[in-house]
């Protein structure tokens, strides 16, 4: 027979899985760390993780204490695992009071007491009087936690952050503390010179950003005398958390973020409430899929950048969404809120005159127009490519004569081209 040093539900999981398995009001109490032996593992499930997997294993109010008045004495106190060696935790975790009375060695967490070599958690939750989620952990060892579209992989050295940006699943991104991530990678792919919304629970400054030949944040909409709807944008060089904005792509394919230093995550703060209000227009963000159907508030007054071509419009316009179109996590869309004046009369004409396509117009500093785009209301996605003189007038092609002008929002400086040599 074999005496094992650990108290656990499972003394050793070497090789083998424990899943789907409920613990309520369990307690655990190791006293004298069994007389005085050093490398105990305490815990609820496992007292020694090697080379196995604990799956979907849940703790309700559930209580680990060791103590020992013995020097010598270690021992390792976890809520679902004492000692990790190998092997995988996942989609586990719960309510669980951890601690140690006593003795000068051995560590405690609220999920894993101590993790000695790599063994990622993933998708654990934790509640309790213990601030780690794991006591001590190895350099490689991580804790991937998800928030709807975000997974953010925590460690000892650094923490990183993949976000999904085409996620279409219900959850949403919810963060209510602070978690700084040294590196974010952000898988969706852009269109060159394609408008396209975007909102990150983090904030950064536009330098930062790769692949992107602006950042333009929503000032209003407003119809010229000729009775045109347009919206009005500018550049910015710090992008709040929280807070839509539109970007430009300068090539297809992805954006890529150079921190200096971290950045921190949180979906609670900042100056934004995930939306820009002027008069009775709104950008709105989302954190979640967005699903336009009849139940959805105004859906007839809702305008997103269009992703796909269609009748009328193509990528990068800024048109009016119907009813079935659908909006990603991490983007946003225009809405054009009733009036309280108008909101109970079924068809006003105010209501008639909302385009299905609406134009884009980017204004520098002093709010002299320097580029325009379509925004097409069926989708979410902006075409860019005009170019201005230094007096805001629109050019119908590239400028032949050398000067400086506006080109999608940027100003260049154009050199007289050289006549070609024939031999």
């Amino acid at each position: 027979m074999v005496l094992h040093k650990n108290i656990a539900f499972i003394a050793v999981l070497k090789g083998g899985v424990l899943r789907n398995v409920s613990f309520v009001n369990p307690t655990i109490e190791a006293h004298n760390y069994l007389l005085g032996v050093s490398g105990v593992s305490v815990a609820i499930a496992v007292g020694e993780l090697n080379g196995g997997s604990v799956e979907n294993v849940h703790v309700t109010s559930g209580e680990v204490s060791v103590s020992s008045l013995l020097n010598n004495a270690s021992a390792d106190a976890g809520g679902l695992v004492g000692t990790a060696d190998s092997g995988a935790v996942s989609e586990s975790g719960g309510d669980i009071d951890v601690s140690n009375m006593g003795g000068r060695n051995g560590t405690v967490g609220g999920i894993c007491g101590n993790i000695m070599g790599d063994v990622p958690l993933s998708s654990v939750t934790y509640s309790g009087n213990v601030e780690e989620v794991v006591g001590a952990v190895s350099a490689n060892a991580t804790l991937t936690s998800k928030y709807g579209a975000v997974n953010i992989f925590q460690a000892r050295s650094a923490n990183s952050a993949i976000i999904e940006g085409s996620y279409t699943a219900a959850d949403s991104v919810k963060i209510v503390s602070d978690i700084s991530v040294s590196s974010v990678e952000l898988n969706r792919t852009f269109e060159k010179n394609t408008l396209a919304s975007i909102m990150l629970p983090f904030s950064i400054s536009a330098s930062q950003i790769s692949g992107a030949t602006k950042i333009y944040k929503f000032n209003r909409v407003a119809k010229n005398d000729e009775g045109i709807w347009k919206v009005k944008v500018s550049s910015v060089t710090e992008l709040n958390a929280n807070t839509p904005y539109m970007v430009l792509p300068a090539e297809n394919g992805r954006l890529s973020f150079n921190l200096e230093d971290h950045v921190t995550f949180n979906t609670t703060t900042g100056p934004s409430t995930r939306s820009v209000v002027s008069d009775d227009w709104e950008f709105i963000g989302v954190y979640a899929y967005t699903y336009f159907d009849f139940d959805f508030p105004d859906v007839d007054r809702v305008y997103g950048f269009a992703g796909v071509e269609g009748d009328g419009y193509k990528p990068g316009d800024f048109v009016k969404v119907g009813v079935g179109a659908d909006i990603p996590a991490m983007r946003a869309y225009l809405i054009h809120h009733r009036s309280p004046m108008t909101k109970a009369v079924t068809k006003t004409f105010n209501d008639m005159i909302l385009p299905d396509l609406i134009e884009i117009e980017v204004e520098d500093e002093h709010g002299m127009v320097v580029g325009t785009g379509r925004l097409n209301t069926v989708t979410s996605e902006t075409r860019m490519d005009r170019w201005y003189d230094l007096k805001g007038r629109r050019l119908n092609s590239r400028p032949s004569t050398k000067g400086t002008y506006y080109n999608n929002g940027k100003k260049l400086l154009l050199s007289k081209r050289r006549k070609e040599c024939k031999k």
